[in-house]
């Protein structure tokens, strides 16, 4: 995807985060929800907007595009990111199985069960996910 793509994806985001926030203030939204949905908003403009001033810079330096595009082209970092992305899965089967216990020994077993879910499911795409690519390689 080409930059300016991703330059007009990153002001969709801080537009439909200004939506949000208007929603959630004119009560257009549920009040059991308008305080996430605002939050959630407030989080879109922020990504959005960092985005969108990356996305300049890119297009107006020279120096930074090159750095930038190196980069993207570089192994190590291709791996760095591959790594990261496998310890934050780690990382969320071991909160989900800690979170999972912990609302069942408290006696919430909707939260508890529907955690179990969520990492069971995680679990299984990662399975497959194994399967599909060590058959491609």
């Amino acid at each position: 995807m080409n930059n300016n793509k991703r330059m007009v994806i990153s002001i969709f985001w801080v537009v439909l985060g200004i939506v949000l926030i208007v929603l959630s203030m004119t009560g257009k939204i549920d009040s059991s929800i308008s305080s996430g949905i605002g939050g959630m908003g407030g989080a879109l403009i922020a990504i959005g907007a960092m985005q969108t001033f990356r996305h300049i810079k890119y297009n107006n330096d020279s120096a930074y595009k090159e750095k930038i595009d190196t980069m993207m082209q570089d192994e190590r970092f291709r791996y760095i990111k591959l790594k990261a992305w496998a310890w934050a899965g780690y990382m969320t089967v071991i909160i989900l199985a800690i979170a999972s216990v912990g609302f069942l020994f408290f006696g919430n077993e909707l939260i508890g069960r529907t955690i179990s879910f969520c990492m069971c499911l995680l679990l299984v795409l990662y399975w497959v996910s194994y399967l599909i690519i060590s058959k491609k390689e």
